[in-house]
This record gives C-alpha cells, structure tokens and sequence, in this order.
C-alpha cells in the first residue's frame, strides 16, 4: 500500500486514477509453463495484487447479478471467497455505487513493459451496489470472533451413545465482549469435557469455554473449543 500513487484528476469528471508500480520485465524471465497459476506466480507481487483485485471484483459482482436475478443467496458470496471475494471488499464496491441510478465503470489498464490481455471495464449499477452493501454487512457478521471466553450455563445435551463424544448448549455471554447479551451457543466436546458438562448441567454450575465464535443461519457455533472447565464461583 505504501507504493500506491493517486494519480491526477480530470476537469469535469468523477474519474479516480490509482496507480499500482510494477518493476518492468528485462528478458525472458517470464517461465514458459501453460498452466495459468504458474504464470501467476511468475509475476512480481504487485502485478498478482492487480490481478487477484480484477478477479475478485469481476467475482463480487457476478455474485451481486446472481442474487439479484437467479434469486440465490449469500452462498452467491461465500462460494466466491477463493476468488478474494469479503466484506471488505462489498463494502469498498459499494461505495462506488450511484444513488442517482448512474453507473461506475471500474477498467484495468497494464503496464507496456508487462503486457496482459486487455478486458472490459467492469460496470457496476445502482442495484448491485444495493446487494453488495447488504451482502458486507451479512459476511462481516458471520465472520468468526476469534479466541472468546463463552461463559454460562450448559442447557442442552446431545450424543448418540452413552460414551464417546456430544454436542452441548450453552446459554450465556462472551467474556469481556462488547455486546454482554444472553446467547445459546452450541459446540462439540470431547467424552472427557462432555462427562464434566453433564455434571455442570445437572448440578446447575457455570461453565467456561474458549474458542471461535461464529453465526451459522440463527445458530451461533464455537468451533475449535478448548480449556472447557465448570467455575468454582457459581455465586
């Protein structure tokens, strides 16, 4: 980011030109493979951002079409995340949406000392803007809280047998979070964990439970758990 250059504005427009520096190619150093990820990573970092971003932004927006006119939802967006398709990025192309109705063109231009197969400019209309906006604020909000403290109290037991691994239910809150609200988390513990969480939920005791929070549809997960122990402070 630090050798990123804006260029120079145009009278009477709304033209935004960045420019992304590129060390020319001297020789024949490009490797003469016909696979197309080869060819991507003989090229210096700087080009594969340029075409990684021309890439996911043509992405983010065949998802938008898709949602728009096949009806498919979000997974429209998160089948495209290999393509670099996120919130950050919805949300970035959002932005260039026109309220007015207007279109933004959105064209990649390549050094001549590198050349690349010329494309279209990519347009994005009002519409698209609309989904994209939405679908940042849905992928930001699935995304998974990293290492939280889940304490609370065990309400749910499930497993098939009687050994062996299960799922539990926990209704409580994140520790030190920001929203202290009641949540019914759900996780997979081991037989050790999932002996002691019987415990817990017959005697009434608190629980406590570190992992990665994330919302599945109207379920929050803790994927990964660890260090799940029943508290001595039960007051």
């Amino acid at each position: 980011m630090r050798s990123v250059r804006l260029g120079p504005t145009f009278e009477g427009s709304y033209i935004l030109t960045v420019y992304i520096p590129v060390p020319p190619q001297i020789g024949q150093t490009e490797i003469e493979v016909d696979h197309p990820q080869i060819k991507l990573l003989s090229q210096p970092f700087q080009r594969r951002v340029s075409l990684k971003l021309r890439e996911a932004t043509s992405a983010a927006l065949n998802a938008a079409d898709d949602v728009l006119h096949r009806r498919v939802g979000m997974e429209a967006f998160t089948s495209r995340a290999e393509n670099g398709v996120n919130a950050n990025l919805c949300e970035a192309l959002a932005g260039f949406s026109s309220p007015d109705g207007g279109e933004a063109m959105i064209d990649f231009s390549w050094a001549l000392s590198r050349p690349v197969e010329p494309a279209d400019p990519i347009r994005l209309n009002r519409d698209q803007g609309d989904v994209l906006r939405e679908a940042a604020m849905n992928l930001r909000a699935a995304a998974p809280e990293e290492d939280v403290v889940v304490i609370g109290a065990v309400v749910r037991l499930h497993r098939e047998g009687a050994l062996g691994a299960g799922e539990v239910s926990i209704a409580g809150i994140v520790d030190g979070g920001m929203n202290d609200r009641l949540r019914r988390i759900w996780l997979d513990l081991s037989e050790t964990d999932y002996s002691a969480a019987t415990r817990a939920h017959e005697s009434g005791a608190t629980v406590s439970v570190t992992g990665s929070l994330v919302k599945k549809g109207n379920r929050y997960v803790l994927q990964n758990p660890s260090g799940f122990s029943v508290r001595s402070d039960n007051t």
